[in-house]
């Protein structure tokens, strides 16, 4: 895989990456637990400061997706080396796709982060809602995947109520 550094000058232009690096690492603090746990799901928001939806492109996206990438696998080797998992079999890596999708007139960031070597998925989606980058978690202890058009989940009803219309 390609080493993919994000452009500093547009990490000036969009200074709200920054923010989302908190965000990030929460999502993988969340992601990496060895106990088995229920789904659980979570909100935070964010500052916005100058990015906008026209800035949130495809680099914008690459950005986070590798970002999330590195500190999910990061807080995995932290998780092998507080359960003492032996060398070999600290074989996991975590997987994270990422896509734009529109709900009602908001365009909205969704990540799907998995792991290899364990069930635990996160499905993150992340919009902006003046003044403020919202995100919100949705971590299935059992790796099921979240609808997020499906209301009858707390996932789905999480996100309508969050980024459903004004």
């Amino acid at each position: 895989m390609p080493n993919i550094t994000p452009n500093p000058q547009t990490l000036r232009h969009k200074n709200s990456v920054f923010p989302l690096m908190s965000l990030i690492l929460s999502l993988s603090l969340i992601g990496c637990s060895v106990s088995e746990s229920p789904d659980t799901i979570s909100t935070s928001e964010e500052p916005a400061g100058t990015l906008t939806e026209s800035a949130m492109d495809q680099d914008y996206l690459q950005s986070v997706r590798q970002q999330t990438a590195e500190a999910a696998n990061h807080r995995l080797q932290q998780a092998y080396e507080r359960n003492n998992v032996p060398q070999q079999q600290r074989n996991g890596r975590a997987r994270v796709s990422g896509q734009y999708i529109r709900l009602h007139s908001r365009k909205l960031a969704l990540l799907d982060l998995s792991y290899t070597s364990g069930p635990v998925r996160v499905t993150r989606i992340t919009g902006l809602k003046a003044p403020f980058i919202v995100s919100i978690s949705c971590v299935s202890a059992s790796g099921k995947a979240f609808d997020i058009s499906d209301i009858e989940n707390k996932c789905g009803q999480t996100v309508e109520l969050v980024f459903g219309m004004d």
